[in-house]
């Protein structure tokens, strides 16, 4: 409702995060290994290593090494095959590389838009530590229409108690009967500052918030009096944190807004309406008791509607968007869609379909500032083709094992063997050459080595 990470108007909100971390024991850059030339850094392996699977991670580390390197040549060899096959002009295969080039230079324009002009300070961290010794006992009233200004604390205080979110702990005060207990970070930045700084007994000005008003008195205040020097150096990192990201939100939103005001983004009615269509109808011919556990598909659609995913969905700047972007875009990055009631998806459509055409914005804006150009986008188009050539020729390989299958009764261990040969032939033809010393020396994530974290938000209701 009015806590954490309020949603925000309409295509606004934070962007698209990836970042490396800044703690690292050995070159990030150095080579580690060679396959047919292509080169294989020690940021690459460290990144496999991070998305590898914890039955893989959890061996001992020479072992899980060895593991994850086997899997990265694997892949580079089965992408050279694929180009020399020519998949690498398979527009499908073009377009999604392309997505994911993009979403790599949105995040080198945040990282030199929001991250590089965000300062914590320490006079910032020790009110924000003072403040976490602090619980606030709260009063919440909420109202369907502005509630009458006479009302004086000593009304609001004979009215039944709101609990604000879930999650939140209520007590029963002995004299003020239920409350919540607020801690800092419990809430959203501005709501904090609000109850932070409200007088105690005295109620709050009216909020607006999702359609209703709210008001708030603090009846109370917790407050733990030992305070050390010690204790703050303890927090301080993780207090930090909250700070910094706090300030990239507001910064990204109104950054957001700059960029996407000039778009004069607006909806297709008729697009927006027969794409809920679809996936209201979708929704209800699923089971209601496998609901919850299914994602609404498109295939159908693409197969069947050529007109309905050629039916104008928005248009900004010099673009069009139809039915069809939409989908492609949700089949790579699936957000939610609330299926409460038909309006609700409708809602949700048009929310979703405005996060994709932030983020193409956001990258236009990115490749307007040369950001396609840095080596680290240039890595990430480049592993994506990879990847997507490979699993098309592993695609490839399947069909031609199962050409062959005479006897079905064991397909898996027979197509494990078949993969198995496949790849050793391709292996005495490739040259391959790894420092093992150097790849050994690689601190992972478990010993020390940052993740790499992908920060997605959805921000819209």
């Amino acid at each position: 409702m009015i806590l954490k990470d309020h949603y925000g108007l309409l295509i606004l909100g934070t962007i698209l995060m990836l970042q490396y971390g800044c703690e690292r024991e050995i070159d990030q850059g150095k080579i580690i290994a060679e396959v047919d030339g292509r080169k294989i850094s020690v940021d690459e392996f460290a990144l496999e290593y991070e998305y590898a699977s914890t039955s893989i991670t959890q061996q001992a580390d020479k072992k899980a090494y060895d593991q994850i390197m086997e899997g990265l040549i694997d892949r580079i060899m089965l992408a050279g095959v694929g180009r020399q096959k020519g998949f690498a002009t398979d527009q499908q295969i073009n377009r999604i590389v392309d997505y994911y080039r993009r979403a790599a230079i949105v995040r080198e324009l945040f990282l030199d838009h929001i991250r590089a002009a965000v300062q914590v300070s320490d006079d910032e961290k020790r009110r924000a530590y003072q403040l976490g010794k602090k619980t606030l006992l709260v009063k919440h009233y909420e109202f369907n229409s502005l509630p009458d200004n006479q009302l004086t604390a000593g009304k609001l205080l004979e009215l039944d108690h709101s609990p604000m979110l879930a999650g939140l702990k209520t007590i029963d005060h002995p004299e003020y009967g239920p409350v919540d207990l607020i801690e800092w970070n419990d809430l959203r930045a501005e709501l904090e500052t609000l109850l932070y700084t409200l007088e105690l007994g005295q109620p709050s000005e009216p909020v607006l918030d999702a359609g209703k008003y709210h008001q708030f008195i603090v009846v109370d205040v917790e407050q733990e009096m030992m305070l050390t020097e010690s204790d703050y150096v303890t927090r301080q990192a993780s207090i930090a944190t909250v700070i910094r990201r706090r300030k990239e939100h507001r910064l990204a939103f109104d950054f957001v807004r700059e960029i996407m005001a000039p778009q004069q983004l607006r909806f297709k009615s008729d697009g927006l309406k027969k794409l809920s269509d679809y996936l209201w109808q979708a929704y209800q011919n699923i089971p209601s008791e496998l609901r919850l556990q299914r994602e609404i598909e498109f295939p159908g659609m693409v197969n069947e509607d050529t007109r309905l995913l050629n039916e104008a969905l928005a248009n900004f700047g010099d673009y069009s968007w139809t039915v069809e972007d939409f989908i492609f875009h949700f089949r790579i990055k699936p957000l939610p869609i609330n299926y409460t009631n038909y309006s609700s998806v409708l809602a949700s459509v048009k929310n979703v379909a405005a996060i994709y055409i932030r983020d193409f914005v956001l990258s236009e804006q990115g490749l307007a500032e040369g950001l396609a150009e840095r080596s680290s986008v240039k890595k990430e188009h480049r592993n994506w083709s990879e990847q997507l050539l490979a699993n098309r020729v592993r695609r490839e390989i399947y069909t031609d094992f199962m050409n062959q299958m005479t006897d079905s009764t064991q397909l898996e261990k027979q197509f494990g063997n078949y993969y198995a040969d496949y790849l050793s032939t391709l292996r005495g033809f490739s040259e391959i050459n790894i420092d093992t010393s150097a790849l050994y020396s690689i601190v992972t994530s478990s010993t020390g080595l940052s993740r790499k974290i992908n920060f997605v938000s959805t921000l819209l209701p």
